[in-house]
C-alpha cells in the first residue's frame, strides 16, 4: 500500500472523531495511500485509523466505504473485526 509510516510521523497527525456502526472514536487519524501504483478503483485510498482500535473505516478509489460494525471474540480468543459497506 505504499511506504510504511514511522510512528513518530503518525503521532503528529491531527486526531479526528468519527462514528461507525460500532461506535464513536475520538482518536482517529487519516492515512492517505502513498503508493505509486497505477490507479485501480478497487484499491484503498484512505484508512481511518483509531489509535485504540486500529482501522475503523476505509475508502476505496471508487468512492465506496467500509466501516467497523462489530468486533467478534471467538472461542480461541482472537479478535475478528467485522466490516460492511456503507
Amino acid at each position: 500500500w505504499g511506504r510504511g509510516y514511522p510512528i513518530s510521523e503518525l503521532e503528529r497527525y491531527k486526531e479526528i472523531s468519527i462514528q461507525t456502526g460500532y461506535g464513536n472514536f475520538d482518536d482517529v487519524i487519516v492515512i492517505q495511500d502513498n503508493s505509486r501504483r497505477p490507479y485501480d478503483k478497487d484499491n484503498i485510498k484512505i484508512i481511518f485509523w483509531s489509535k485504540s482500535r486500529g482501522y475503523v473505516r476505509f475508502e476505496k478509489y471508487d468512492g465506496s466505504l467500509g466501516e467497523l460494525v462489530n468486533i467478534i471474540i471467538h472461542w480461541n480468543h482472537r479478535n475478528y473485526d467485522e466490516f460492511q459497506r456503507v
